[in-house]
């Protein structure tokens, strides 16, 4: 059965693939879009006849005006805007006024940094250019700058501009799963134009690609998983990468491949391109207490609530922080009097976390423990708070006492181990009945296929 699922996973792989005759999966650019959303401020400066300069606020691009580019002094500004194309890095561009041209051209500096480098080698990026009616031109960097780490580039009117890379892995970063397996492709992004300013990549495969996690060919010997070709059917562009069962030392797992490549020049070169795995470990946490109201009258509340905690590294995420409504329960009659118990209203002995005064949010700290021979464990301690549980009223002759029960809200301390398996803590606070942590990983291991740039 396990051999069925294989075989038909792959064959699933190949019908959603486009794969040109040099083994790269190819994905078109666009011909238009929308324009990206704003992100961040926008910069604004005067600039006149004697030129000047002005960079983004991330400080990625910059535009150089020579002097006699502008004819008068005017306000030029630049907004950093979500970059829409397939493969993009970082943040696109929108430059103001729009469609203002120059008399001489202006000077595009984009500033990339070494994790952009790290995920595709900075000769292997391009720009696109979009106008006003959201028309995408391509075309090739100018001068690249290894020493300053920038691409330039003249322009000689106002366009938006986003770069991106010719050849990446897909995914380029991932969130995943300790455990899960992830499917990676190197991808060619081209532009369907015949008029096109760039000098396309190719790849040569005459040389087999060679694939690394952090270093280690295939990952062998290392605890940041191992990633294995699919195959000479798919010119070894394809790999699967298998997450390590255990949550290692550090958080990233760095996959490689490096390739033969090929430009229309002539020049061959081997180039490394890079997927960032973000490795993270993921359990659901249910804490159960049960009280009775009063000493031996036979009435009892019980109470829930959960969270999920994803563990990073060296850091804990709590998220979809849930209070479950408390409940009563009768297991015998009061012997003497007569006890009522209300609920409704009430919060209950369980209540995870402190919200915020807007109902955002909740407070806690995190630390790890590592234990000779076992799986990362880890504690979260929860800043606790009085609630009213409950409300009770009981009456015997003339005699009526009650009211509403202030408790310490559990839990305070949740730990356990990152093993994978379901596992029950009882928990003795000190006072009252102890309370219950269960915890469970929130899935079996799946493969992950992303499909998006």
């Amino acid at each position: 059965m396990k051999s069925f699922v294989t075989f038909f996973l792959l064959c699933t792989i190949v019908a959603r693939s486009q794969v040109d005759t040099a083994g790269l999966e190819i994905v078109r650019l666009p011909d238009s879009t929308e324009a990206g959303a704003p992100v961040g401020n926008v910069v604004k400066k005067m600039i006149g006849p004697a030129g000047g300069s002005i960079i983004s606020e991330d400080r990625k691009m910059e535009l150089i005006f020579p002097p006699g580019a502008l004819t008068s002094s005017i306000e030029i500004s630049i907004q950093a805007i979500t970059n829409v194309l397939p493969g993009g890095l970082g943040s696109a561009y929108d430059f103001e006024p729009s469609g203002l041209t120059f008399a001489k051209p202006v000077t595009s500096v984009f500033h990339y940094s070494d994790e952009e480098a790290e995920l595709c080698p900075p000769d292997l990026i391009a720009f696109g250019l979009q106008d006003h009616n959201g028309k995408w031109s391509y075309k090739q960097y100018d001068h690249w700058d290894s020493v300053s780490k920038t691409l330039t580039g003249k322009i000689n009117h106002f366009t938006g501009e986003a770069s991106y890379s010719k050849i990446r892995l897909l995914p380029n970063k991932y969130d995943l799963r300790v455990s899960d397996t992830l499917i990676i492709r190197a991808v060619l992004t081209t532009p369907v134009c015949s008029d096109c300013d760039l000098r396309e990549p190719q790849f040569d495969i005459t040389k087999r690609p060679f694939w690394m996690v952090n270093g280690l060919e295939n990952g062998e010997g290392g605890d940041y998983g191992t990633v294995t070709p699919l195959g000479p059917q798919y010119q070894f562009l394809y790999a699967t990468y298998v997450a390590p069962r255990w949550l290692p030392e550090k958080e990233i797992a760095l996959v490689q491949v490096a390739m033969l490549v090929a430009t229309p020049d002539g020049i061959k070169a081997e180039k490394n391109f890079a997927c960032r795995i973000r490795l993270y470990d993921e359990y659901k946490v249910l804490i159960t207490d049960t009280i009775e109201t009063r000493v031996g009258e036979g009435t009892f509340v019980a109470d829930s609530g959960t969270f999920v905690a994803r563990v990073y590294a060296n850091s804990i995420d709590v998220s979809d922080v849930r209070n479950y409504p408390p409940y009563s329960f009768e297991k015998h009659k009061s012997p003497l009097g007569h006890l009522t118990v209300t609920v409704a209203g009430y919060k209950g002995p369980v209540h995870i976390g402190v919200t915020k005064s807007n109902g955002e949010g909740f407070s806690y700290d995190q630390a790890f423990f590592i234990e000779e021979n076992k799986p990362k464990k880890i504690l979260i301690k929860f800043i606790t708070q009085d609630n009213i549980a409950f409300n009770y009223t009981y009456k015997l002759g003339s005699v009526k006492v009650g009211g509403g029960v202030p408790i310490e809200s559990v839990p305070d301390l949740v730990s356990f181990y990152l093993n994978g398996k379901p596992q029950k803590y009882p928990v003795d606070t000190g006072f009252g009945t102890p309370y219950t942590i269960y915890v469970k990983r929130t899935r079996e291991a799946i493969m992950h296929y992303p499909t998006r740039l």
